[in-house]
């Protein structure tokens, strides 16, 4: 419990297994520790309850290390979900604001074209050409 305290970088969190890892010390179940605790999830401390009654701790730990990592995966996944179509309208923005930038530039040399063009027909009219 030692190295969990010491892999855990939430300053709360690792006090709470520190306080764990005291009560178990004097004697006090694991689950009984951690019941104490409102930042242990319920169902691993009524899993740890489980596996130390049933003397397969290592069974349970290892079944809830399996459930909370297909937890993380679920939630990264909705995460990720969520993310695409957000990502997708922020990427046509800025593709979208490129073409305005390249294409309203051209618009108004078109419009000095075409004024040019015109100024020289009417110069050539008044020439008489």
């Amino acid at each position: 419990m030692g190295l969990a305290r010491d892999a855990v970088p939430n300053l709360f969190v690792r006090e709470k297994v520190q306080a764990v890892l005291d009560d178990v010390q004097i004697g006090v179940t694991i689950h009984e520790a951690m019941g104490k605790h409102p930042v242990f999830d319920p169902i691993l401390v009524s899993m740890i309850r489980v596996g130390e009654e049933s003397g397969m701790l290592g069974d349970s730990l290892f079944k809830m290390a399996e459930l909370f990592e297909n937890q993380t995966d679920e939630s990264t996944q909705k995460l990720t979900d969520m993310m695409t179509p957000i990502m997708t309208v922020v990427i046509g923005g800025v593709v979208a604001t490129l073409v305005i930038s390249m294409i309203l530039p051209m618009f108004g040399m078109y419009s000095l074209v075409g004024s040019a063009s015109d100024s020289a027909k009417q110069a050539t009219k008044a020439a008489g050409v």
